[in-house]
């Protein structure tokens, strides 16, 4: 069925948001860690370390999305109380930086899983140096 006109506004609404606070988070933060780890600044600067890499490194470690919402595709139990996230529930979460000691990303996991790609990750990833 087709969108509703409130439907349409929070989802620009969302786009805008999202668009300017991850780009800001991201950009902030990245320079940040080159400055915190001029090794590898240099690695970027000479080469050795791709721009595409490090755009993916730096959307995983800074998590530039404060919050997101997901809707649960099936009964998921959590903790040990017996609670239950049923499905249709939406989440909420908000995720924690990767930080230095953890995996390198792949398929760009700090806009996407699976099962969902956030409309900015084109945005997100795009070199604009």
């Amino acid at each position: 069925k087709p969108l509703t006109m409130d439907e349409i506004v929070v989802n620009c609404y969302s786009l805008i948001i999202g668009g300017d606070e991850t780009s800001r988070m991201s950009m902030t933060g990245g320079v940040l860690a080159l400055i915190e780890h001029p090794d590898q600044w240099q690695a970027l600067k000479s080469g050795e370390a791709d721009i595409a890499t490090a755009v993916d490194e730096i959307l995983r470690w800074t998590t530039p999305a404060l919050h997101f919402g997901r809707t649960a595709l099936e009964d998921v139990p959590v903790g040990t109380q017996g609670q239950v996230i049923k499905a249709g529930d939406i989440v909420a979460s908000a995720p924690t930086s990767a930080g230095p000691k953890s995996p390198p990303c792949s398929a760009h996991c700090a806009t996407s899983s699976p099962r969902w790609n956030c409309a900015g990750t084109p945005a997100a990833t795009t070199p604009t140096c």
